[in-house]
């Protein structure tokens, strides 16, 4: 066996390990928020707020099924890298991921929603609707945007070094990379574009506009 051939045979058994790992990661932090979930879910019922419950626990719930099959998914992923099903292709294993991670974005953006709402309409009760009541809220969401457009920033730069160190010469190349940038970038500001549609529900609330039930 040629000393190029030993090394690709290396090279590929690292990258399967590498997406075993990060594909088990997943698998615990979605199973990890299923377990918060239902545990913010039982403890704001023993102390409910005067308003907003029911917009809280419609949030959570359907947050709960995107976690779920987030689970489901990478555990299928996982078990095709494992198995190393020739059957399965590469392509059908990243739609799977893909999926997931849409799967696992969406559950997290109406967690954070409903997580925004509920200290707003607790610090509201406590507070008898005092302007820091809709203050945190908005930092809370700030907060989460920072981290969200650092995250863009850190993938603008991966791909940036990627495009310098990977032969980029077919245009099919090129265009893998450009479009998995796009769908990352547009991923997140979906995100971002629900929350801020939570925000300006909370804001609509606090100046008596409209009621969150």
């Amino acid at each position: 066996m040629s000393e190029e051939v030993l090394i690709q045979i290396l090279a590929e058994l690292k990258k399967k390990n590498d997406k075993n790992i990060t594909v088990k990661d997943w698998i615990i932090i979605s199973t990890v928020i299923i377990g918060a979930i239902l545990t913010v879910f039982t403890l704001i019922w023993q102390a409910k707020p005067t308003n907003g419950i029911i917009m809280i626990s419609f949030l959570l719930f359907i947050s709960f099924p995107f976690f779920v099959n987030s689970v489901s998914a990478n555990s299928k992923v996982n078990f095709y890298t494992r198995s190393g099903e020739e059957k399965v292709s590469k392509k059908h294993v990243e739609r799977v991921m893909a999926f997931a991670e849409v799967s696992f974005g969406f559950g997290f953006t109406l967690v954070i929603s409903a997580l925004s709402i509920l200290g707003y309409e607790y610090l509201k009760d406590f507070t008898s609707q005092h302007l820091i009541s809709l203050l945190l809220p908005i930092i809370f969401l700030a907060v989460v945007w920072f981290v969200c457009i650092a995250y863009t920033y850190v993938d603008h730069l991966k791909f940036n070094e990627k495009t310098k160190r990977e032969d980029l010469s077919k245009e099919s190349g090129e265009n893998e990379i450009i479009k998995e940038a796009k769908l990352k970038i547009t991923k997140r500001t979906v995100y971002i574009l629900v929350e801020i549609v939570f925000l300006i529900f909370i804001i609509l609330d606090y100046f008596g506009i409209l009621l969150i039930q």
